[in-house]
């Protein structure tokens, strides 16, 4: 369950960064405020003392292999981000190519996450 904790706490927090980004070019001075709120999420204390919680808790040396489900829900968060910027353009191959890929990572992500024979592929 840590794999899908990490993944989870990632997607959250990059939801939340997400949000933060498409709102940040309308102005300078709104860069400015989102881009410190923004940081201030992803490299919170919070999310070092959850990390924290699952290195006090086990002296398993494997427990330290969840963590890299973190950026990687980070990085999927923001692959959604510009999934309606992929979706309108005007090549249909470039259109579908970029949707099916964001999916096809999607779901090899939560598979990763949820499936411990696939985490075993990546060993």
């Amino acid at each position: 369950m840590a794999f899908a904790g990490m993944f989870a706490l990632g997607i959250f927090v990059g939801g939340v960064v997400t949000l933060g980004l498409k709102q940040a070019p309308s102005s300078v001075d709104n860069f400015i405020k989102i881009m410190g709120a923004v940081l201030t999420a992803t490299f919170s204390g919070s999310v070092v003392a959850f990390m924290d919680k699952y290195k006090v808790s086990t002296n398993d040396p494997k427990s330290f292999q969840s963590f890299f489900m973190y950026p990687i829900g980070l990085l999927v968060a923001l692959l959604w981000l510009y999934f309606e910027d992929v979706w309108k353009q005007t090549n249909p191959l470039l259109s579908w190519g970029g949707v099916i890929s964001i999916v096809v990572i999607t779901l090899l992500a939560t598979g990763i996450a949820l499936v411990p024979r696939l985490r075993k592929l990546l060993e």
